[in-house]
């Protein structure tokens, strides 16, 4: 095609954007240019090219589907049909799954929470589940080891449904007092208030749903039973190699039980997406190993 007539098509593209999105602007040269005579030529010429041109000649402060329109609408002689309503995003629709077909006395509460802090509801119900069996009031078994000649507890002792230690506790009130110090009024939060499925189960949320916008979703779920070492350990290295480093079974001298947490967390959350008549959530990334690998996708099978 030769310079004069992309030129052409250029110009012709140009002023028929501008008459169709803004009329007022066109000049009397740009009316002039788009008699019906001339554009019916145009058009049986040359619609490839001011289709491309109308799509290229779109500013970024305008939508793309506007170009889309405009071309359809030069093929077709005709306005574009309507558009139909969006369907539902993946969230959204796990939401109202979980709504339809969770009935368990904690289910509303792990719902809205969920809504909350915008985090999977399966996902949030499989964790408390792997913590707690759902139990409101348990509390974990401490072990105790022993260092610099004192005995000291070096695993256990969380409490309550979301199985809240010291230092979850700790990372609950740290993000809380952000959101205050942003003028939001919010709840202190302790080992009695742990204690309250009410207020323990969207503490949990708030602080899972911190994780994994942190760390995403591996490290963020292990971050939530293992601390940070264990997060840093899975994102650095991926969850596969970090567990077979031992890096998720022992921090120093303390058991972070990092190892199983993640993978009985999903398996739990899997459990409950099947029997609600969802697909299962994928493995964790990376290789699993070659013992485990022929075993992969049942991984997640409860």
């Amino acid at each position: 095609m030769s310079s004069f007539i992309k030129r052409l098509l250029r110009l012709e593209g140009l002023a028929l954007l501008l008459l169709v999105t803004s009329p007022s602007r066109a000049s009397a040269q740009t009316r002039l240019l788009l008699t019906p005579a001339h554009l019916e030529a145009c058009l049986q010429s040359a619609m490839a090219g001011v289709e491309r041109t109308v799509e290229r000649t779109l500013s970024t402060d305008w939508p793309r589907e506007l170009a889309a329109r405009i071309a359809a609408s030069l093929r077709s002689g005709s306005p574009a049909p309507a558009q139909k309503a969006p369907a539902l995003s993946v969230a959204q629709h796990e939401v109202e799954v979980f709504s339809k077909t969770q009935h368990g006395p904690f289910d509303d509460l792990i719902l809205d929470a969920a809504k909350r802090w915008r985090v999977r509801p399966f996902v949030l119900k499989g964790l408390l589940y792997i913590e707690s069996s759902l139990d409101p009031v348990k509390f974990g078994k401490r072990t105790y080891g022993e260092h610099n000649g004192e005995r000291v507890v070096i695993s256990g002792g969380a409490i309550g449904i979301a199985q809240f230690s010291g230092d979850g506790i700790r990372a609950v009130r740290a993000l809380r007092k952000r959101r205050r110090e942003r003028g939001e009024k919010v709840l202190g939060f302790d080992l009695q208030r742990a204690l309250v499925p009410q207020e323990a189960i969207y503490a949990a949320a708030e602080l899972l749903s911190h994780l994994i916008r942190k760390w995403g979703r591996d490290a963020g779920i292990t971050a939530y039973n293992s601390g940070i070492k264990g997060a840093l350990a899975v994102q650095r290295m991926g969850f596969w190699r970090a567990r077979r480093s031992g890096k998720l079974r022992k921090s120093g001298i303390y058991l972070i039980q990092g190892e199983h947490f993640l993978l009985n967390v999903l398996r739990r959350a899997n459990h409950y997406r099947r029997r609600a008549g969802l697909s299962a959530l994928p493995a964790p990334a990376g290789s699993a190993g070659a013992r485990v690998a022929k075993s992969k996708s049942k991984i997640l099978a409860l």
